[in-house]
């Protein structure tokens, strides 16, 4: 059964609608950061480093559960149940990192309020299209989802790796994907909001005031 074929219950039909336009539903994530870049109180220092350093481990995650779907991207693999890796310990590894991933930018830009609102909406978004995705995975692998899922949580890693681990890592998946684009975006909002504390800040604030440009103002 197709993706699109498939008649889905509750939440999931919020997941199937989110996922169709994901770009949109992502936007608020992307965006709200380009309008706090220029904010005077910052995380500190050595909070601000302990961010970079949780985003880091979520790129590092990403690239390691990408690299388990070594059907996607037209690899050349068979589709077939993924249980290896990550997904040996929990059903959706992906979106835990992409959390970990994004949670630092709104952590660094120090805004509390944003950071919960961020928290609340991924949650909400991502969770609605976690439940479709397992009602895709339910109606494609039928008695293989219902063993692994049975014994995998889907965002609770579990201690002992499931068995019997069906996949491999390939970077085919990661190279032909837009991962290295995805994560030199992510890189350069970081860059960005040193290059706003730095010396360099006050003369691209000239620059922009004598163009009578005020971008960040």
């Amino acid at each position: 059964m197709q993706a699109e074929d498939m008649d889905y219950s509750g939440m999931a039909q919020l997941g199937r609608l989110i996922y169709s336009h994901r770009a949109l539903f992502l936007l608020p994530e992307l965006a709200v950061p380009f309008l706090l870049l220029n904010n005077p109180d910052l995380l500190p220092g050595p909070w601000r480093l302990a961010a970079y350093g949780l985003g880091l481990a979520g790129a590092a995650l990403r690239i390691y559960c990408t690299g388990f779907r070594t059907w996607a991207h037209k690899s050349g693999g068979d589709r077939h149940l993924m249980t290896a890796g990550p997904y040996a310990r929990l059903r959706h590894p992906l979106y835990i990192a992409n959390f970990l991933l994004f949670l630092p930018v709104f952590l660094v830009a120090n805004v509390w309020w944003i950071t919960v609102l961020f928290t609340l909406w991924y949650w909400f978004t991502h969770g609605a299209v976690i439940l479709r995705e397992d009602q895709v995975l339910q109606a494609r692998y039928t008695v293989d989802w219902v063993h692994y899922a049975g014994q995998v949580r889907r965002l609770l890693p579990r201690w002992k790796p499931y068995e019997p681990q069906r996949g491999g890592f390939s970077f085919k998946p990661i190279l032909r994907g837009r991962e290295p684009l995805q994560l030199a975006a992510w890189a350069a909002v970081f860059v960005l909001f040193e290059v706003f504390r730095s010396p360099l800040a006050g003369g691209l604030t000239r620059v922009q005031e004598s163009l009578g440009l005020y971008l960040w103002s």
